[in-house]
């Protein structure tokens, strides 16, 4: 699609970007972003992650419900993470460029946006929206130079995640586990997607110490992708300790009244984590059944 829009258009429509960018590369020279392009992004991402904070912020003095109270500051507390550990942190450029204090730079950036919300009414925004999600899925290791999807994007699309990247990284370490095969099950727990209000509170007794040394493994883990993440300007949600141990309480006998009383949601949400929960452990073999009896399988 890419080739053919070029053979018939030129770039024209995409010229001003290029234009952009070449200016502000004139502005911030050696930027720890790497690239003109990446600043401009970061800078937008900045911008909608500060709008986005000082409107939970507004609100979470209102919500009454524990469960999503506990949701939104996690949220809160993902969004903050992410803006502090963006390239431009640290860099001799942050002040003008990030924080747009510098007023050509604010000039370009204001530019560039209004350029691409006029690109929104023709198809040469599909060519920029490509562009840039390839170059993501790329840098990810999802896909390789031919748009072919690798073993990590194979991974990524099985999982069914809308956030696939930390689960993804975790199913690559698969034989590198340094838990038992019982604590597998669990831990996938602690990547379902719920969405926001249905997470579980942290119930201390519901936690043991393999768990905590598990978690601990699954943030290094992990880590070379956060900094891969935050590189690009995505904000991925973290995975959740808390539904880990809601899982493993389950395992080890509490039944989904007493767990629901605990943590907070609904038995129908309970049921929902440990049906994902199970669908996933089954999708990458950690889970097998036979004569009506599920079997937890080692990775190693």
């Amino acid at each position: 699609m890419m080739s053919f829009w070029a053979e018939q258009n030129e770039l024209k429509e995409t010229a001003p970007l290029v234009e952009k960018q070449t200016q502000l590369e004139e502005l911030i020279p050696e930027a720890k972003c790497g690239a003109p392009r990446t600043a401009l992004t970061l800078i937008k991402t900045t911008q909608q992650f500060k709008f986005e904070l000082d409107q939970w912020n507004m609100k979470i003095d209102t919500v009454k419900n524990p469960n999503t109270l506990s949701a939104i500051k996690k949220h809160i507390a993902t969004l903050q993470l992410t803006i502090s550990n963006f390239p431009c942190n640290g860099c001799v450029h942050q002040a003008e460029c990030q924080d747009l204090r510098y007023k050509k730079i604010r000039n370009i950036f204001n530019q560039y946006s209004e350029i691409l919300y006029q690109m929104k009414q023709s198809a040469s925004i599909l060519e920029v929206d490509l562009a840039d999600k390839t170059e993501f899925l790329m840098n990810m290791g999802f896909l390789d130079f031919e748009l072919k999807l690798t073993s990590k994007g194979k991974i990524a699309l099985q999982s069914g995640c809308s956030n696939p990247f930390y689960i993804t990284e975790l199913i690559w370490h698969k034989k590198d586990f340094p838990w038992v095969a019982e604590l597998t099950i669990p831990i996938l727990a602690g990547f379902i997607e719920l969405g926001l209000g249905a997470t579980p509170l942290l119930v201390d007794n519901f936690v043991d110490e393999p768990l905590q040394r598990a978690y601990q493994w699954i943030g290094e883990c992990i880590d070379p992708v956060r900094k891969q993440l935050y590189s690009n300007g995505v904000a991925a949600p973290e995975p959740s300790f808390a539904q880990s141990a809601l899982v493993q309480a389950l395992e080890n006998g509490i039944g989904f009244e007493g767990a629901a009383e605990h943590t907070g949601i609904s038995i129908g949400t309970i049921i929902r984590l440990v049906q994902k929960t199970k669908y996933l452990g089954f999708r990458f073999g950690f889970l097998t059944r036979a004569n009506g009896i599920e079997t937890v399988v080692s990775s190693n």
